[in-house]
């Protein structure tokens, strides 16, 4: 059935609604309610924004100021605006009068410009929860309303606990007013069981990625569309947009001459985004402190303030208002309790019989073999929310295929940062530490791989760096203030490990195996039968070393109990701070207070199935004989950083891994049943020991800055610290509790 769209003329904009059932139940004749609106996008732009770089081949059109300046065909304020829900298989079982029984309908708000009509345009698509609750964006901004009557969402953080919030706009984020312009349809996804898509929220499962797979399936069987869809969006929408490139292969339906194209779905953007869930909730067994609430977070509290706002004054009214507002105030009655208990601690087993499926259908890193999404990464280094895992190992897996797909990495020296937002004071409030914002380098680098993958025009990927990494300072002469990035090919960077054995006689970390020892911690909720946790340091760095990937942890260790979480913290410990208590917030040259910048963790029930790198599947677990020594390797997370001459390497073992830097606090969540913990030094067997990943060779020279073309001084170089180690005994031990973020 073909839906038809009412759409205002004269430089008005007609807003639609067209329904689409395709189910064998039963079909709703399509119905199309028109009325007018004035588009607009991000309350900060007013014009289409330049990219210097690549207006030559895919200019702003329209809305620059320009008497050339195509208004009718490109204006973002003469584009036309509509809405689709597309139906889905259904979450429940209450199906409305008049409405197909187990279909759903996932409501996307859509906007392109007037020459789509007669010249096929490529999508952008934004899938995402947060349109009704959190907001999108740095600045949180909310999608408008469709119905002006229509219940309005709580949103306590976003309009600081208003009842009525005016924090909106038709199409948040940067993307509309940059690319409609440029030729360019932009669509956001309302997620299932948020805003006005119908069914529950299921948080992570695979459903949520096959709903956008209908949706893009939709999109590129339009007149209208080229046939070519993209993807982006940061956390959760950069996961959903995973999660459709993992499924689009398999699941979708397109056909281009007959035959299927695997590429409909052509680039991705996801941004600080989710490759397993697993690892978001138990990276190698140990649960994540920070994510302990998040299940009922997204089941039952923001479900419960965020009512659908498609009706019911809209006249004659949208006919699956009733179900999706019944659904959504159920929701939480029953699709929390099925979704929360997979999460749910004691530390679920990936492959177990009750939980195989789980964490399946959360699973898209197995997909990788079947990607073929161009994609392009973003990453903070030192983002403790979504971590450097659930990026980098998809980022590896995609690179070991004998065929990749196309892949960049831009690693930015930041937390869970928006990495969109304009000043450095835009994004401290976050507490995402962001030292450089690179808001403009971000939007050329996205233009450019749209450009290339969904308009298929030569846009320079190919002679771009593969792999950008940003420094911890600027260069000379930016006037962009964006930081200094250094490119290279592969990533990791090439290279070799440097081990260095723990010494329990001088809390030192050293080249040489040391004399046989051991350290001993504490694992009890309020015991102090051992310290809280244990140190060791290197020598200082004789030069700028670059350490790229992930390091590894050989210990030999015995508890007093069961088992038990053993968690490292690794900080970069400037000339003179071994006592310094106080840590730096950021990633800075200029430090002089330690900084926490990699973290590894591992439960020893699971330690059989831990590998020492990479993903790991925890499963068939088994406890610890008391007192008894076991070997257990296991990685930090993924990381790309440079100790510069001078300073050290601290090794912090504890039950808890906790995060030193301001306003932040324990990462994970103890066991409580290893009593007392101890780990030996000083083996043949090669345990207790640090594998460092040290690059051989120096980056490249650094990317130019886009304003200025000046090019980066260059990376540092290279070099282990060797000699002896000096030896410390920290005076003040770690914390044993911190904040939940």
């Amino acid at each position: 059935m073909v839906p038809r769209q009412m759409l205002g003329k004269g430089g008005r904009v007609g807003r639609s609604i067209v329904v689409v059932v395709a189910c064998a139940a039963a079909a709703l004749s399509p119905l199309a309610i028109s009325g007018s609106i004035h588009a607009r996008a991000d309350a900060t732009a007013t014009a289409c924004t330049p990219d210097p770089a690549l207006d030559s081949v895919d200019p702003c059109r329209a809305d620059t100021g320009s008497p050339s300046d195509d208004n009718a065909h490109y204006s973002y304020s003469s584009a036309l605006v509509s809405h689709i829900e597309v139906p889905v298989p259904q979450t429940t079982v209450d199906a409305a009068p008049g409405v197909p029984a187990n279909v759903d309908y996932i409501w996307v708000d859509y906007i392109r410009p007037v020459a789509s009509n007669t010249t096929p345009v490529p999508t952008i698509m934004d899938a995402s929860p947060y349109f009704n609750t959190l907001g999108r964006g740095y600045a949180g901004i909310l999608k408008t309303p469709t119905d002006p009557n229509a219940p309005e969402p709580v949103n306590v953080e976003r309009c600081g606990g208003a009842t009525t919030c005016t924090n909106y706009a038709d199409f948040p984020e940067w993307e509309a007013h940059y690319f409609v312009p440029r030729g360019y349809a932009i669509a956001l996804m309302d997620l299932r069981g948020t805003r006005n898509s119908a069914g529950c929220e299921i948080y992570g499962d695979k459903q949520e990625a096959l709903d956008a797979v209908a949706v893009i399936d939709w999109i590129a069987s339009q007149s209208w569309s080229n046939g070519k869809v993209g993807m982006i969006g940061g956390s959760y929408d950069g996961t959903l947009a995973n999660g459709a490139a993992a499924l689009y292969p398999s699941f979708g339906t397109h056909k281009v001459s007959g035959v299927f194209d695997p590429t409909t779905l052509a680039a991705v953007v996801p941004i600080r985004a989710i490759d397993r869930w697993y690892d978001y909730q138990f990276f190698n067994g140990v649960e994540a402190n920070g994510q302990i609430l998040d299940p009922e977070l997204f089941t039952a509290e923001l479900p419960s303030e965020d009512y659908p706002t498609n009706g019911p004054d809209i006249p004659p009214g949208d006919p699956s208002y009733a179900q999706t507002l019944a659904q959504r105030k159920a929701c939480p009655g029953f699709a929390q309790v099925a979704t929360d208990e997979g999460y749910t601690a004691p530390y679920q087993d990936t492959q177990d019989a009750a939980t195989t499926n789980f964490w399946n259908n959360r699973d898209f890193l197995q997909y990788a073999s079947t990607w073929k999404a161009a994609t392009l990464f973003v990453h903070g280094l030192f983002d403790e929310n979504v971590k450097t895992m659930n990026s980098g190992q998809l980022w590896q897996a995609l690179q070991a295929l004998p065929s990749p797909p196309p892949t960049r990495y831009l690693w930015f020296n930041g937390a869970h940062a928006d990495p969109d937002t304009p000043t450095v004071a835009q994004e401290t409030p976050n507490d995402y530490f962001m030292p450089f914002t690179w808001s403009q380098k971000f939007e050329h680098e996205v233009h450019q791989w749209f450009l290339q993958y969904l308009k298929g025009v030569d846009a320079g990927v190919a002679q771009a760096p593969k792999v950008e990494i940003q420094r911890d300072y600027d260069d000379p002469g930016d006037t962009l203030q964006q930081g200094h990035w250094d490119g290279g090919d592969t990533w990791p960077a090439p290279g070799s490990d440097d081990i260095l054995h723990f010494n329990a006689s001088t809390l030192t970390a050293d080249p040489a195996t040391p004399p046989s020892g051991s350290v001993t911690w504490d694992d009890e909720a309020s015991g102090t039968q051992a310290p809280a946790s244990q140190s060791f340091v290197t020598a200082p760095f004789t030069t700028d070393t670059r350490i790229s990937g992930q390091f590894q942890f050989d210990l030999n260790i015995a508890a007093q109990g069961t088992d038990t979480t053993v968690c490292v913290e690794v900080d970069d410990v400037p000339a003179g701070a071994l006592n310094d208590t106080t840590f730096a917030a950021q990633d800075l040259s200029t430090n002089t207070h330690p900084y926490a910048f990699t973290f590894g963790y591992a439960r020893a029930f699971y330690r059989a199935s831990i590998n020492a790198r990479g993903a790991s599947y925890p499963t068939n677990g088994s406890f610890l004989a008391p007192n008894q020594p076991v070997p257990m390797s296991f990685p930090s997370t993924y990381t790309d950083y440079i100790v510069h001459a001078g300073h050290r390497l601290r090794f912090t073992f504890s039950d808890v891994a906790t995060d030193q830097r301001p306003l932040q606090g324990a990462l994970t969540v103890q066991t409580y049943q290893g009593i007392v913990v101890t780990m030996n030094t000083g083996l043949t067997d090669g345990t207790s020991q640090v594998r460092i990943p040290v690059a051989s060779n120096n980056p490249p020279s650094g990317v130019p800055d886009l304003a200025s073309s000046i090019p980066g001084v260059g990376g540092p170089a290279t070099g282990v610290a060797a000699g002896l180690a000096i030896a410390l005994t920290l005076s003040v031990r770690r914390r044993r509790h911190g904040s939940s973020r």
